[in-house]
Formats: structure tokens, C-alpha cells, sequence
């Protein structure tokens, strides 16, 4: 951010007034669909800019951004890369806050794209503006209402999940991840080539979000090295984040170039603050599920796992997995196996992991029992519970699984509860109905374990009060 203004985000995402460059009534068109979602959403003063069509949905238009009545928070530019930077150019010094470039065509390009885009952020400089993207799929704020993107929909609202991507795709993926495991989304922030408004800024923005309570980042580059460092400690402080890095590999990096025309990899500053504040996600996948864990349970205070599952197999796949990502599988304490016991049948295996065997029927009381029994005991830290094959099926499982979710005992105790979920797809609104009582579920044993592992390794560096490197998680298959 060096020689950049300090500049104030709320009104980039809590805008009072947006004007939709390139607004259309044709079906189909990008301009069409983005601007017929605000029409409809946005609370505040909406501006539909185009110079060949008087009436937008109902609405007059402006045939281009002097005409509309500033100032202006928040201007979308949907119109093609050759015809962005006249419109920037007409725009009148200090009637816009900030540009939100849309279209690609710009530095991912040839050495014309990177001219074209050096021209863009002089243009917009030179007027007041701060730029966004370009080559960018937009922003989300839904606690706001507000779709300022390509995103067909917003995802679940609420105080949850923070992304900042300089991938669109990524943006639309989280958004149906949400959908799909009742994830609330608090931001998602596409800032595309990012050739003005820098990461760190946003960074210091969700700092102070009330309504972010995860960060997620996947990054491709990382320019303002130092800006970076700073934010992210001081986020670390007060949030976790947790963080793809891209471009770790040759191929990736040459993925990376051509996808946003930067060099892709972090400056030294940027990489060493990432290792100790941030939280390692290998893939798209695993921010995902560590964000969701985050986000839905309390955090564990140690690594000590209490398994249950009503499959032995499945329960020392579980135990394996966990040893071999860094926690432990400690036997039950025999002050606790008589109750753990009173809820099994004789020929039940008594320890952990917990085998209900396959007396499907009698679940519905049996799991929400056992797990408390196995919480309520200082020698585990947190339980994975397998819902799987005929278990999500049985009368009464789900809504024991609700009920306990609800459960003043359990709650008072404070340890979360992480559900490694194995059934036919045409089951998933029970796994939804699982997610939204406030269990995380996870539909393999490994990314439940890969998850845990990194939420339990993030716990112990907050308790202790230091950086999050100084207990690496294993991921296995990683370098």
C-alpha cells in the first residue's frame, strides 16, 4: 500500500449508491442479469448506465457515469475491456469511490492487455477512483443483500465466512459449497488482476467485520509484501484465516500467469507471514471444510479424539487416519466405561473408538448418549461421530442428532463435535438438516481427519499464543 491512500472499505461493501455500467434488457447478456438482480435486491440507489436504452427494468437509465447523480459508492463496469476505458475516461474527478472492473482482456493478456490496463489505473487514479479487478467476477456482502457479481445468487447470510480469491471461479464454488452445507457467508471478494485496491486493505476491512468470523484466502500473488505481513498478523490476533496458496509448482505458476498476467508466489514477507497466521489449506476443498469446522464449532484444547461410529472398520480408518495426521486415539479411561457401557450391548467392544455394531434401531438414543458421555470425560478434547450407510436412514437419527446439537449439557461443555457422513446422495437434506442444528459433516474419512487435524493445530497455537508454524499440521501427500 505504499504511496496508496488509507482508504475507508465500508462503502465498497456497504455501498448507498451502485451504478451498473453496461446495464441491459436483453435476456442473456451479463449487463441483464447483474442488473436485474439489484433491481430487485438492493435497498439503496441504484443507477443503470446505457447509452442506447432509456428504460432498464422499469427504471430511467443514464447514458453514462457524468450523468448520474454523485456521489457515486459503487460503479460496476460490465462493458468489454475496449470499451472500459472510455467510460473511465468521462467519468467527472471524484464523483465515483470505487470502479469494480468486471471484464478480462486486460494484463492476463498480451503486452496490449498490460498497456490497456496500465491506462486503466491511470485513468482511474486521476479521477479519485479506487479500481477493482479488472478480470474480476465482482462482490458479495449478504448480510447487506448485496450480489455486485457475476454470482447467479446469494449464499447463505450470516456471520461466517470471509473469502478474498483473485478467482472468480472459486467465488462461485464457495457460493454453492455454502448452499449445499448451510456455510453462512459473510463477504466473498474477487479482486481479479488486483492492480490497485490491495489484499491487505481488504484484509484490514474483515479485521473489523462484524459479521466475518472466518477468513478464507486463496491467492494466486501477493504484491504489497510487507502491507501483507502487517494485516495478517493483526488479523491472526482476532480471527483465523485460513489459506490456499497457489502457484506453488511450475505448472501451476504458469496457470496462474496466464490467468491473471502477474507473477504468481508470494514476496518473502508475504510468504513467512502466511506460514505463522495462517492456516494451511492444501486445495479449494480443504478452506472449504476447515472454514465450516471453524465456523460451526468451538474450537478443541487439545488433539485427543473419542470416535463413534456403528461400523468397526470405519472406526479404525478413523483412528489411523488420526495418528497419522498429528492427534491422538487415547483408550477410554475406565472411570467412563461403565457409562459407555450402560448404552452398548454386551458384545460391544468398550474403548475407543466406540462400535455401536450395526443394532441400527436403538441409534437414535444410543449416539447422543455416548457422545456425551465421551465429551463429559477430561481425557478427550473433541469426538468424530460416523453417520453412515443405514444410520442416517433409521427413525428418529436425525432429529436425535438436532435435539443433542440443542442440548443444554452439551453445549455447557464446550467441545465440538465433527461428523464424518457416509449415505446415498438422496439423503443430503438430512446432512443438510445435520449442518444447519450446527455439526460440521464431512462425506470421506480423510478430509474429516485432514480438517480436524488443522482446526486441532490452530487451537493449540492460539492457547499457547503463538504462531501457528510452530506445530505444522501433516498432511499426508504433501512435501
Amino acid at each position: 500500500m505504499t504511496g496508496k491512500p488509507t482508504t475507508d472499505l465500508d462503502r465498497l461493501f456497504e455501498p448507498r449508491s451502485v451504478a451498473v455500467i453496461g446495464a441491459s434488457n436483453t435476456p442473456g447478456k451479463m449487463g441483464y442479469r447483474v442488473s436485474q438482480r439489484l433491481a430487485a435486491e438492493f435497498a439503496g440507489e441504484l443507477h443503470l448506465v446505457n447509452p442506447r436504452e432509456a428504460i432498464i427494468h422499469g427504471r430511467p437509465s443514464c447514458p453514462d457515469l457524468g450523468a448520474v447523480p454523485g456521489p457515486i459508492d459503487l460503479a460496476l463496469g460490465l462493458v468489454p475491456a475496449e470499451q472500459l476505458l472510455p467510460v473511465v475516461a468521462a467519468v467527472p474527478k471524484g464523483h465515483v469511490r470505487f470502479f469494480w472492473a468486471i471484464a478480462g482482456g486486460f494484463g492476463e493478456l498480451s503486452s496490449e492487455g498490460k498497456a490497456r490496463e496500465a491506462e486503466l489505473l491511470a485513468l482511474a487514479t486521476e479521477r479519485g477512483m479506487r479500481l477493482i479487478g479488472p478480470n474480476s467476477a465482482g462482490m458479495l456482502n449478504c448480510p447487506f443483500g448485496l450480489n455486485a457479481s457475476l454470482l447467479p445468487a446469494l449464499p447463505p447470510a450470516g456471520r461466517g465466512l470471509s473469502l478474498v480469491t483473485q478467482s472468480g471461479g472459486l467465488g462461485m464454488a464457495l457460493a454453492i459449497y455454502a448452499q449445499d452445507h448451510q456455510l453462512p457467508i459473510a463477504k466473498i471478494a474477487d479482486l481479479g488482476n488486483t492492480v490497485d485496491l490491495e489484499i491487505a486493505e481488504v484484509l484490514a476491512y474483515l479485521r473489523h467485520d462484524p459479521d466475518t468470523k472466518v477468513v478464507g484466502l486463496f491467492l494466486e500473488s501477493v504484491r504489497d509484501g510487507e502491507a501483507f505481513a502487517r494485516e495478517l498478523e493483526a488479523l491472526h490476533e482476532v480471527k483465523p484465516v485460513v489459506f490456499t496458496r497457489l502457484g506453488r509448482t511450475r505448472a501451476g505458476q504458469r496457470a496462474s500467469l496466464a490467468h491473471l498476467g502477474i507473477t504468481p508466489g508470494l514476496a518473502p514477507a508475504a510468504a513467512a507471514a502466511a506460514s505463522r497466521w495462517s492456516i494451511p489449506a492444501e486445495t479449494s476443498g480443504d478452506l472449504f471444510n476447515i472454514a465450516k469446522a471453524l465456523a460451526f464449532q468451538p474450537l478443541p484444547r487439545g488433539k485427543r479424539v473419542a470416535i463413534i461410529t456403528g461400523s468397526g472398520g470405519i472406526g479404525s480408518e478413523l483412528a489411523e487416519l488420526c495418528i497419522e495426521h498429528g492427534l491422538d486415539v487415547p483408550d477410554a479411561p475406565a472411570a467412563i466405561v461403565p457409562s459407555l457401557a450402560r448404552h452398548l450391548p454386551s458384545y460391544a467392544g468398550v474403548g475407543n473408538p466406540v462400535d455401536l455394531t450395526p443394532i441400527w434401531w436403538e441409534f437414535p438414543g444410543m449416539y447422543p448418549a455416548l457422545i456425551k458421555v465421551l465429551l463429559g470425560s477430561s481425557a478427550f478434547d473433541l469426538v468424530i461421530v460416523g453417520l453412515l450407510d443405514v444410520a442416517p436412514t433409521v427413525e428418529g437419527m436425525i432429529e436425535a442428532m438436532e435435539d443433542l446439537a440443542r442440548d443444554p449439557e452439551l453445549q455447557a461443555i464446550g467441545k465440538p463435535v465433527y461428523v464424518f457422513w457416509n449415505a446415498l446422495h438422496a439423503h443430503r437434506p438430512k446432512l443438510r438438516r445435520v449442518e444447519a442444528a450446527g455439526f460440521p459433516c464431512f462425506t470421506t474419512a480423510l478430509e474429516t481427519v485432514r480438517t480436524v487435524s488443522a482446526v486441532a493445530v490452530h487451537a493449540a497455537a492460539v492457547a499457547a499464543g503463538r504462531p501457528a508454524d510452530a506445530e505444522p499440521a501433516v498432511l499426508v501427500g504433501t512435501a
